[in-house]
């Protein structure tokens, strides 16, 4: 019997009909980059937000390769932004490369990244649940703007957290993962630690970020998800991440759910990942 695809998948992969091209939408508007704030965004956060340098992104701004959008996706206030290369390397037949960013705090998150033809770009106004959607020409990519606290990864701070670091490390290390390889990356800070609580019962849950080149790729860190239990630190499973995630006010199985920058995780109800939704197609890949 054939295996069945995810909806979310399915119905990425399928054009849109004439009839839902003509459903309610808002139309992604772009224009050239004008203001001093625009030029300044790009120069600061594309290069974090990007697979390109700042050298490359200064270099499309000053042959005016850069084109700008703003729409508020979700309603909140608060408009997200679309910015697109226009240099040739950054085009093709389906359009520019784009990255569609969004705001939390004082940090901006890529939501997105796609080619896109800015003639033909669009927010229809139905979500399907938590998703919402953008419409490029005749395909859809599904995506999530949720509600929820962000936290920050930050270096160790004392002898009593690099210990702990280093004793869990140790303990459950791979054969080919010395103890002199974890006892470097603590001395040489490059564990960082994010402090949590993802049940709502008081005590904080652990996250353990291997802050190292060879650990991190573009969907962030290798990244440990720690509980107490019974005095111990059990694992809740191991995943990517970026330096700030976002716990959602959504609760499945007793858990919040837990926005990485790139997936949404979802929690069992003995606490270990059983869910994993990619943010840029909803599709649930795990």
């Amino acid at each position: 019997m054939a295996r069945r695809l995810p909806l979310l998948l399915l119905l990425m992969m399928l054009p849109f009909s004439g009839r839902a091209a003509e459903a309610s939408e808002r139309a992604v508007v772009f224009s050239s980059v004008e203001t001093a704030e625009q030029r300044a965004f790009v120069d600061a956060w594309l290069p974090l937000l990007s697979d390109e340098t700042a050298e490359a992104w200064r270099s499309r701004l000053e042959q005016g390769q850069v084109r700008w959008a703003e729409i508020d996706i979700d309603r909140d206030g608060t408009p997200e932004r679309f910015v697109m290369g226009t240099a040739p390397q950054d085009c093709d037949r389906y359009g520019c490369q784009t990255y569609l960013v969004r705001q939390s705090g004082e940090r901006w998150w890529r939501v997105d990244s796609e080619h896109m033809s800015e003639a033909d770009v669009a927010i229809p106004d139905a979500r399907r649940g938590l998703y919402h959607s953008l419409r490029r020409g005749t395909f859809a990519t599904f995506f999530t703007l949720d509600v929820g606290n962000d936290v920050v990864f930050r270096p160790l701070v004392n002898e009593t957290e690099r210990a702990f670091a280093f004793d869990w490390l140790t303990s459950n290390a791979k054969d080919d993962e010395r103890p002199a390889f974890w006892r470097k990356a603590v001395d040489e800070n490059r564990i960082r630690i994010a402090t949590l609580d993802l049940n709502g019962d008081g005590a904080a849950e652990r996250l353990l970020m291997i802050a190292d080149p060879g650990w991190c790729g573009s969907a962030g860190c290798d990244t440990v998800i720690l509980r107490p239990q019974q005095g111990q630190w059990v694992s809740m499973g191991r995943i990517n991440m970026h330096d700030t995630v976002r716990v959602l006010e959504e609760k499945r199985n007793g858990w919040h759910r837990l926005n990485t920058g790139t997936d949404l995780l979802t929690f069992g109800r003995r606490g270990r990942i059983t869910e994993i939704t990619d943010l840029a197609t909803g599709e649930v890949t795990r």
